[in-house]
């Protein structure tokens, strides 16, 4: 039975983030990011704005996950007063590795 769930509700993959994700700039870097966070866990660095220290963190999401939160994150620059001036939207690569999909 979970094969034919499967087959008829496939996880969905790079390509369907990156159509979901308002900003197409560093697709392959945010490929291999996607890769790395849905296929176990990306261990990375993030520095703290406020003291400037860098911080390890480990991040981890379904590919599911992470596509939903790119249409949500797509969906307020669309409900927003930058709907078409992405300036202030983050590249894939920095949305990705900063764990920016937990987000609310």
């Amino acid at each position: 039975m979970s094969e034919l769930v499967t087959q008829l509700h496939p996880e969905p993959s790079f390509d369907d983030f990156w159509k979901a994700y308002p900003r197409k700039v560093g697709k392959a870097q945010a490929r291999a990011l996607f890769a790395a966070i849905t296929n176990g866990v990306l261990k990375t660095k993030t520095r703290i704005r406020d003291s400037g220290a860098l911080v390890a963190i480990e991040l981890e999401a379904t590919p599911a996950e992470l596509v939903a939160a790119a249409k949500r994150y797509a969906d307020s620059f669309v409900d927003s007063n930058y709907k078409s001036d992405l300036t202030y939207c983050k590249h894939p690569t920095t949305w990705l590795n900063q764990g920016c999909w937990q987000d609310e």
